[in-house]
């Protein structure tokens, strides 16, 4: 069975495996910023790929099964307290996960991040996915 599919059918019984979500959506942004470097595995210190620029530090990018609004803050607010625990340069992240989200919901998340010093450039949510 392909990722895909396997993908599709934990959609469906809403039991996504998280490496799996993360593997896809990796690929899927990879489509929408050609510069994403995946970062598999559990070395990451907050994130799941770095969208890389010249010039500049890497757009961060946090991945999460998570489908409500508080699961996808509590991920992203945990990211960007390791990558700066581990002195890594975080001022730009995308957010992709399965929640289906608001207007308000996304300005509140921009916000939260916002005062943690840090721009959500992008969030691509369940009805990217």
């Amino acid at each position: 069975m392909h990722l895909l599919d396997r993908i599709d059918d934990a959609l469906e019984a809403k039991q996504v495996d998280a490496q799996d979500f993360e593997r896809f959506a990796q690929d899927r942004l990879g489509a929408v910023f050609p510069g994403l470097a995946p970062i598999p595995g559990g070395t990451d210190w907050g994130r799941d790929a770095d969208i890389v620029a010249v010039d500049a530090p890497p757009i961060r990018v946090a991945v999460t099964t998570s489908r409500d609004l508080d699961g996808v803050r509590g991920n992203m607010l945990r990211s960007i307290e390791g990558l700066k625990r581990h002195e890594q340069p975080v001022e730009q992240m995308v957010l992709a996960n399965l929640a289906t989200l608001s207007a308000p919901q996304r300005d509140g998340l921009q916000k939260s991040a916002a005062n943690e010093g840090v721009a959500v450039v992008g969030i691509y949510d369940g009805a990217f996915f």
